[in-house]
């Protein structure tokens, strides 16, 4: 038995250093094909006479189109006193629709073409974007550009987003990490900074429609939008479409921090 063992281990030691012999780094053996040259198209940028700033991206992989409408003005420019304004104001631009139509018919509309339309804010910006299929474009674009300059901004819409920004304020201490990162914020910022500043129920239930309604029409003026349109049209055309938009918008003031 034991020179059956020995005779094994003997077979396995001569046999073994062959095999790895043949199947060191097999994967450099693999024939790697050349890589399609990537040339991109560099984005075409147009400065309309009111100060508004167009971004054209020519992309025809898919038959999409996506956009974007930045606007300068962002949360670090709300009034202390109503902190948490401009999270809520990037949910009720969105949630009230507009005039011509209800948020909620929007949702309807859009999920039948699966399109979308959303509003956001940030730090330092708030924006409007969109996305469709190319043979959508007429239809969705049309309806975000109202929503841009004909919002409705209902009562019951900022109520809910108050609601719900309460709640948060309410269970925000459940999250260690959470009360961390706020207290180093005040720690680095200072306590009375935008940048560490927090909401809190006093501030958010004092915003009114009327604050979010004076906010948008202080921001949505020409020298404060940045337009950008990625996907598969034609430049040319494109620009024209955006120009009947954009160049009859009145100038106004740059938003300045």
């Amino acid at each position: 038995m034991k020179k059956n063992l020995v005779c094994l281990a003997l077979a396995s030691a001569l046999f073994i250093p062959s095999l790895r012999a043949q199947t060191t780094e097999p994967w450099t053996k693999i024939p790697t094909p050349p890589l399609h040259e990537f040339k991109p198209v560099q984005p075409k940028r147009i400065d309309l006479k009111n100060g508004v700033v167009i971004f054209l991206q020519e992309d025809h992989e898919l038959p999409f189109i996506d956009g974007t409408i930045n606007v300068r003005g962002g949360s670090r420019e709300e009034p202390a006193n109503k902190a948490g304004m401009l999270d809520m104001y990037g949910d009720v631009w969105r949630t009230s629709g507009t005039a011509a139509m209800d948020g909620d018919v929007m949702d309807d509309a859009l999920e039948a073409k699966a399109a979308k339309i959303e509003t956001s804010a940030d730090i330092d910006s708030t924006a409007l974007t969109w996305s469709s299929l190319k043979t959508d474009f007429d239809t969705v674009f049309p309806q975000a550009v109202d929503l841009l300059l004909h919002p409705s901004f209902k009562p019951e819409k900022l109520e809910l987003a108050q609601q719900q920004m309460a709640t948060g304020i309410a269970r925000r201490n459940d999250d260690a990490g959470g009360i961390l990162a706020r207290e180093v914020g005040k720690v680095v910022y200072g306590a009375a900074s935008p940048y560490a500043r927090q909401p809190e129920f006093s501030t958010v239930l004092g915003v009114t429609v009327d604050d979010i309604k004076q906010w948008h029409d202080k921001t949505v003026v020409g020298s404060n939008l940045l337009v950008s349109v990625i996907g598969d049209f034609d430049s040319a055309a494109m620009e024209k479409k955006l120009r009947d938009t954009f160049e009859k918008l009145p100038k106004g003031e740059q938003f300045k921090s």
